[in-house]
């Protein structure tokens, strides 16, 4: 009977699919690669674009090592006066080319403030369109908008 089993089982395997919806593994391995472009999101960055109505969005990034992440947003007018400033926290990642993050809260008068975990708008994903040491570029998957940092020395 166990010969029986054995000999199915093998003939079985023989005849599994090569179609691309056959899963091969569960969680591959990082390879190097991914995790050198992980850790080079690591520290502090910097953005300044302008926005669509004639000014300039200023944002910098604090990516620490566990995941976590600090922006400090500003947003200013066309005559470079401050319209909005903003400071957020959450989590961050990088995956197959892609940047996530989860927005958690806001920080305000140095308290957090929780943001809901329910709302959608809270969790992004970008595709990473180039990583060097001292700059960073990625495309939101939702806008399509590009963004620019430099990281800061």
């Amino acid at each position: 009977m166990k010969i029986t089993i054995g000999i199915c089982l093998v003939i079985l395997s023989g005849c599994a699919s090569t179609d691309k919806n056959v899963v091969t593994e569960y969680k591959p391995l990082m390879t190097a690669e991914q995790q050198v472009l992980r850790d080079g999101f690591v520290g502090k960055w910097r953005s300044e674009q302008p926005n669509k109505n004639g000014g300039t969005n200023i944002t910098i990034k604090n990516m620490m090592r566990d995941g976590r992440y600090v922006n400090e947003f500003k947003v200013l007018d066309s005559s470079s006066k401050l319209k909005i400033e903003s400071k957020e926290f959450g989590f961050w990642g990088v995956s197959g080319g892609i940047y996530f993050t989860m927005f958690k809260g806001w920080i305000e008068n140095d308290e957090l403030v929780p943001s809901d975990p329910t709302d959608v708008y809270n969790y992004d994903s970008y595709k990473i369109i180039s990583f060097k040491p001292d700059e960073l570029v990625y495309e939101s998957l939702v806008s399509g908008n590009h963004y620019t940092y430099s990281r800061v020395k």
